[in-house]
C-alpha cells in the first residue's frame, strides 16, 4: 500500500487504499493509522470522518505515532469530534513523546489556546515522569478540579511521586485509602503512608496520624502517643490547624496520660485555640467567640465574640448557626447598639453612654449617659469610670457635685491594671481627695502613694502630683519630713506649673478654699516667685481655714504655736488643730497629742 501510495512501484492511490484496508483489517496497526488518514483528509478516497476515527482510534489504542498525532489535529479543529483543546493537548503528547516531530510543534501552539489552569496541569503531566511535585499538583487537579473528578488518575500519580518519597503525595495517598477515594480503602495501607510522611516531619501527615492514636483506629490507642504528633503538626509556625485545634482542646479540658497523671493548661489551650481560629478553623472560631462572650482568658467582649460566630457560622459550624438565630440581632444600627449594651457588652455601653451624652444616633440625654457609663464602668470600663468621677467632682451634665460619688469612681478607675491605658487623672484625684478628705477618710500616706503613681509626663497638668509630693516632704504629712526630697519635687513641677499657680492665685483672690491654702503655703515658705510672707501666709490660710480646710487648720495652727505672722497663741493653735482633727485628719491629731505635751 505504501509503494502504491508513494512510488517504489507505479502510483496508485486507489490500489494503496484497497492494500491499506486490506491489513488494516488483519491488524496491521501501520495500515490502520495510514488508512485513517486517508479518509481523514480524503486522500484517494472520499473523506469520511467517521470512517477516520474507526481507523485511527484503533491505531491509537496501539499507542501509533501518527494516529496519535490525526487525532490531536481533529480535536484541535473540532472535526468529526467535539473540539477540545485538552485532549488535541494529550494525543499531540503521545505523539511528541514518540518523535513525531509534528506534534512537538503543535504542542508549543495547542497550549496557547488553553486556559490557564489545563496549560499548568498538562504540563506538569508532560513532565511528570521527572518532577514529583509536578505529580502530585497534577494528582491535586484531578483529585479536586477536573470535570468529572478523576480519583484513579489522582491516585495513580500521588502513587508515583509517594513510591519515590514525596511527603505530600504519601499523605494524600494515605488519605485516598482511608476514604476509599480511586482506591479499595484500606486504613493499614492509609497509616503506613501517613507513616512514611510523618518521618519526613509533614504536619498534615502527622495529625492524620494523631488521630488514629487518639481514637484508636488501625493502630493502639494512645493519647500521649497522638498528643506528641499534634504538637508536631501544630506547634511551628504555619502549623495544621487542625492539630493547633485538637490540641487546644486537649490542653484547654485536660486529658489523662497513660500514669492517671491529667495534663491541663487552660491558657495555652485558648492560645492554640486562637491560633487555630486566626486559620479560621470552624470550632476554633466558635470557641474564641465563646472566650469572648464569657470573658475566659480575655477581656469581655460581645462584639468580638459575635464576629467571630459569624465567622464559624459561614465556614458550616452549627453550633455558631444556631447561636446566632437565636441571638436575633437587629439589623438596624441604633438598635443594634441597644441589643450588645443590653448583653453587657462593655464597649457598647461606653459607646453608648457617648451618643447619649452628646446627642450622636439618639436624642441627647444626661441620665441615661450617665447609666451606661456606669454600666460600663462596673464592668471596669477606665473612661466611663473616669468620665463619673469628673462629672460627679464638678456636678456636671445633670448630675449633683457629689465628692463621694466621685471618690466612689476615681477610685475604681485609679486601681484599674489595663495594658496601655493610662489612669493618672483619677490616681491623681484620689490622691487629692485623701490629703484632703474629700469623699474619703483622710489619709496623707494613701496621699503620697496615689500621687506617687501618677505619670505627670503624660499629662501636664497633672504635674501639680509633683507639688503636691513637695507638700508632703516639706510637712511631713505621710512621710518622713525632709526639705531636700521636697526641693525635688517642687523643681520638677515647674515650668509645666506655672500657669497652675497663676490660677491659683487668681481662683484665691476670688474666694476658693483650696487654692487660698496653696497660696498661703507658698508665702510661707518663699516659693516659685513668691518672697516669704508670714503674714501673707497667715491670712491666706485663715480665709482657706474659715471655710473648713484641713489642711489649712493645720498651717494657721503651726503659724499661732511657732508665732509666725501672728502673736505666739497655744490656745489659739489647738483650736484649730482640734477643728482639723474633728474632721478626722490624722496630721491635725498628731499636732494635738504634740501640744499637750508642751
Amino acid at each position: 500500500g505504501i509503494n502504491a501510495e508513494y512510488g517504489g512501484v507505479e502510483k496508485d492511490v486507489l490500489k494503496a487504499i484497497e492494500c491499506f484496508l486490506l491489513a488494516a483489517e488483519g491488524g496491521h496497526v501501520q495500515a490502520q493509522a495510514a488508512l485513517g488518514n486517508c479518509y481523514r483528509i480524503a486522500d484517494g478516497t472520499p473523506k469520511d470522518l467517521n470512517l477516520a476515527l474507526k481507523w485511527l482510534n484503533k491505531a491509537a489504542a496501539s499507542n501509533d505515532p501518527d494516529a496519535n498525532f490525526a487525532l490531536g489535529e481533529l480535536y484541535k479543529i473540532g472535526e468529526g469530534v467535539e473540539q477540545s483543546f485538552t485532549k488535541a493537548f494529550q494525543y499531540y503528547l503521545k505523539a511528541a513523546k514518540q518523535g513525531n516531530l509534528s506534534a512537538i510543534h503543535e504542542l508549543q501552539t495547542i497550549s496557547n489556546d488553553l486556559p490557564e489552569q489545563e496549560q499548568e496541569i498538562l504540563y506538569c503531566e508532560q513532565h511528570g515522569k521527572f518532577d514529583l511535585l509536578a505529580q502530585s499538583n497534577l494528582a491535586v487537579w484531578y483529585y479536586e478540579n477536573s470535570t468529572p473528578r478523576n480519583l484513579s488518575k489522582a491516585v495513580e500519580w500521588w502513587t508515583r511521586a509517594a513510591e519515590k518519597g514525596f511527603d505530600k503525595a504519601q499523605n494524600f495517598l494515605g488519605v485516598c485509602y482511608q476514604k476509599g477515594e480511586g482506591v479499595a480503602q484500606n486504613l493499614e495501607t492509609a497509616i503506613k503512608w501517613w507513616t512514611f510522611a510523618t518521618e519526613q516531619n509533614n504536619a498534615d501527615a502527622q495529625f492524620n496520624l494523631a488521630q488514629c492514636y487518639e481514637t484508636g483506629a488501625g493502630v493502639p490507642q494512645d493519647i500521649e502517643k497522638a498528643i506528641e504528633l499534634y504538637s508536631k503538626s501544630g506547634e511551628r509556625a504555619n502549623g495544621n490547624k487542625n492539630a493547633r485545634f485538637a490540641l487546644g482542646c486537649h490542653y484547654k479540658n485536660g486529658y489523662k496520660k497513660g500514669d492517671g497523671v491529667v495534663v491541663k493548661d487552660e491558657q495555652k489551650g485558648r492560645n492554640l485555640i486562637s491560633d487555630a481560629a486566626g486559620q479560621f478553623h470552624p470550632g476554633a472560631l466558635f470557641l474564641l467567640g465563646q472566650f469572648y462572650q464569657r470573658g475566659e482568658g480575655v477581656a469581655k467582649d460581645l462584639k468580638t465574640a459575635i464576629v467571630n460566630y459569624r465567622r464559624a457560622a459561614d465556614r458550616g459550624n452549627q453550633e455558631a448557626q444556631a447561636l446566632l438565630e437565636e441571638f436575633n440581632i437587629p439589623a438596624d444600627s441604633t438598635k443594634e447598639m441597644h441589643w450588645y449594651a443590653e448583653h453587657d457588652d462593655v464597649g457598647s455601653q461606653f459607646m453608648l453612654a457617648h451618643w447619649y451624652s452628646v446627642g450622636m444616633n439618639v436624642a441627647q440625654n444626661f441620665e441615661r449617659s450617665a447609666y451606661w457609663h456606669s454600666k460600663a464602668g462596673e464592668q471596669g470600663h477606665l473612661q466611663s469610670q473616669q468620665t463619673l468621677g469628673n462629672w460627679y467632682l464638678l456636678g456636671s451634665n445633670n448630675l449633683p457635685k457629689d465628692p463621694k460619688q466621685s471618690a466612689h469612681w476615681y477610685g475604681k478607675a485609679a486601681q484599674a491594671n489595663v495594658p496601655g491605658a493610662y489612669n493618672g487623672e483619677a490616681q491623681f484625684w484620689m490622691g487629692y481627695f485623701c490629703e484632703y478628705g474629700i469623699g474619703v477618710e483622710q489619709d496623707s500616706e494613701q496621699a503620697f502613694n496615689w500621687f506617687s503613681k501618677v505619670n505627670a509626663s503624660k499629662n501636664p497638668y497633672l504635674s501639680v502630683s509633683n507639688f503636691y509630693l513637695g507638700f508632703l516632704y516639706r510637712e511631713g504629712h505621710g512621710v518622713t519630713q525632709d526639705d531636700a526630697k521636697a526641693k525635688q519635687y517642687f523643681e520638677q513641677f515647674l515650668p509645666a506649673g506655672s500657669a497652675a499657680i497663676q490660677s491659683w492665685l487668681t481662683r484665691a483672690n476670688g474666694g476658693e478654699a483650696i487654692p487660698q491654702f496653696r497660696i498661703g503655703f507658698m508665702f510661707k515658705y518663699g516659693l516659685f516667685g513668691f518672697a516669704q510672707d508670714f503674714a501673707a501666709a497667715v491670712g491666706y490660710f485663715t480665709k482657706s481655714a474659715e471655710q473648713g480646710i484641713s489642711n489649712a487648720q493645720i498651717s494657721l495652727g503651726i503659724c499661732y504655736e511657732n508665732g509666725e505672722g501672728v502673736v505666739k497663741d497655744l490656745e489659739l493653735a489647738r483650736q484649730w488643730f482640734s477643728k482639723a482633727a474633728q474632721q478626722g485628719n490624722k496630721n491635725a491629731m498628731k499636732k494635738l497629742e504634740a501640744l499637750a505635751e508642751k
